[in-house]
């Protein structure tokens, strides 16, 4: 599989931390198509 992909993790406070991913496939084995882009959020708040 070939693609690119960009990530972030920001930290608000010591106690919120994000993480953000965005992914393309630029080319995928047959079974799978080419051209998709998928994309992450998560969340984690800790107190």
């Amino acid at each position: 599989m070939i693609g690119v992909s960009l990530s972030a993790d920001v930290i608000i406070r010591q106690r919120m931390f994000m993480s953000l991913v965005l992914a393309h496939a630029l080319d995928r084995p047959s079974d799978f198509g080419a051209g998709r882009t998928i994309g992450y959020a998560g969340v984690d708040l800790r107190f």
